[in-house]
């Protein structure tokens, strides 16, 4: 089942809310009428499901690795101290 470089290109639009009105409209309809195209939608739409679970997991690996570099490195002391100076019950 071959998606057309234009199909994509609107299935893009259509999942990332970009499409007017009418765009939407036609798209839609064109759900309806057609049940490949439908399956190419629902197979691109898990298809951007996983690239964003991916995104938000590396994001998630980063931002480990910056908080450990900065609470565990004995470098950053005056940064640790400072930020838990913020945060202390006054």
């Amino acid at each position: 089942m071959k998606t057309s470089g234009n199909d994509t290109y609107h299935i893009e639009r259509y999942l990332n809310n970009e499409l007017s009105e009418e765009e939407k409209i036609l798209f839609e309809a064109q759900l309806i009428l057609d049940p490949h195209f439908k399956l190419n939608v629902g197979l691109l739409k898990q298809i951007h499901s996983l690239i964003k679970l991916y995104g938000r997991r590396k994001m998630k690996a980063e931002i480990g690795k910056i908080h450990h570099k900065l609470f565990q490195n004995p470098e950053h002391v005056i940064f640790q101290q400072r930020i838990h100076q913020l945060f202390k019950d006054n």
